[in-house]
């Protein structure tokens, strides 16, 4: 059913976001659409299709958005109805998931094509959201190698927050149901986790380094990096390496 043209909701709270992103999918219309922003003042564009995700802008009422691809994932209430629906779209530089609830598309089912729901897909995702940027997940010490991690491990792997305080400490302390402890000498994958041990050099202080896998060679490993800088591309020696952490999923 097409969605009737409303006014201004007079409800304004920023929009519920969902919780989890399932990656479960449907067929829909090959070509993409635009749909118009129902939250007042704005509706949170997210890394991830989670509540908890970090919010990366946040699109004004009526700002017409183009629906990349669709994921579905928990409920979200908006002026028109409850849907399970998420759109992924870009925003002042950025994309990211909003809430198809919050948007006017024209109707309630999606209207464009699924989203890659595998992990080179969620990768290149964040990879497009971070690189670039700041990460500072916890709001202490500025941004640190460890807080682009917590970010990938939540956002992307869907994991539980690891209690560490350096990073050479994630090859001990991570989630076992959702990685598998990979050695060293492996060949790593795209979406594997590396952690380098506290002996890391280049201004570590004794707490190692870690980063995200995009490929490696026999001596370097090619991996999205946060510190010292923003978030970059950059190939790091697998000298010192402790080891890989690899998503299960």
């Amino acid at each position: 059913m097409s969605r009737p043209h409303v006014l201004r909701p007079l409800l304004a709270a920023a929009a519920a976001l969902l919780c989890t992103l399932t990656g479960v999918v449907v067929a829909a219309p090959a070509s993409a659409a635009a749909g118009t922003v129902m939250a007042d003042p704005c509706l949170n564009i997210r890394a991830g299709a989670t509540t908890g995700s970090a919010a990366l802008a946040c699109a004004p009422y009526g700002t017409s958005l183009t629906v990349q691809c669709v994921v579905y994932g928990s409920s979200v209430t908006g002026p028109y109805s409850t849907s399970t629906l998420w759109n992924r779209v870009s925003y002042g530089g950025v994309t990211g998931y909003a809430a198809d609830a919050w948007m006017n598309t024209g109707t309630d089912g999606p209207v464009a094509g699924a989203c890659g729901s595998g992990l080179s897909a969620r990768v290149d995702a964040f990879v497009s959201t971070w690189n670039g940027r700041y990460a500072d997940y916890d709001g202490y010490y500025g941004a640190q190698c460890v807080d682009l991690f917590n970010y990938y491990n939540r956002d992307v792997v869907g994991a539980s927050w690891p209690p560490v305080s350096y990073a050479y400490q994630l090859y001990d302390t991570y989630d076992t149901s959702k990685y598998t402890r990979v050695s060293a000498s492996s060949a790593p994958r795209k979406g594997d986790v590396a952690v380098w041990g506290s002996n890391f050099p280049n201004g570590s202080g004794g707490a190692g380094h870690v980063a995200i896998v995009l490929s490696s060679t026999s001596t370097t490993v090619r991996v999205l990096t946060q510190n010292p800088g923003a978030t970059q591309v950059m190939d790091i020696t697998r000298s010192y390496l402790r080891g890989f952490l690899r998503p299960n999923g």
